[in-house]
């Protein structure tokens, strides 16, 4: 008899609508969209133009895993959301950076939903693995 694998259930709103957010935000920005005086203020525009890109690949990337079946929708899907907490991550450090306490709120709405990037990032490590124990 074949050990039964639970996967995580595909339809995640939340996850997706943030995921479609940082694809249309990070393009937005690399068209030309003046960015956040925060990261414009802190760090180098290169850093301000992969910052916008890893929201644009983090999006993509994360949106193909959460649609894709099987062990490789959950490798993009784990990659998506480990690019996408690094660059919600810089955001996080320019705004406390240029506005401290002031961008409590701002950051913190930020810095959680990079904490569950990681958090499904790990969701998803936990899956792969127990596929892998099985096949």
């Amino acid at each position: 008899m074949r050990p039964v694998i639970v996967v995580t259930g595909r339809h995640r709103p939340h996850e997706q609508l943030l995921l479609a957010y940082g694809t249309f935000s990070g393009a937005i920005y690399l068209l030309g969209a003046p960015p956040p005086s925060s990261l414009v203020a802190v760090i180098p525009h290169w850093l301000v133009l992969l910052w916008s890109a890893g929201l644009v690949v983090s999006g993509v990337v994360g949106l193909i895993g959460c649609w894709w079946r099987g062990a490789r929708g959950l490798q993009l899907e784990q990659g998506g959301m480990l690019v996408g907490a690094g660059s919600l991550l810089i955001y996080v450090v320019s705004a406390f950076t240029f506005a401290g306490p002031r961008a409590l709120f701002a950051a913190g709405v930020v810095l959680m939903w990079a904490a569950a990037n990681v958090w499904r990032a790990v969701q998803c490590h936990r899956d792969l693995r127990q596929i892998r124990a099985v096949a």
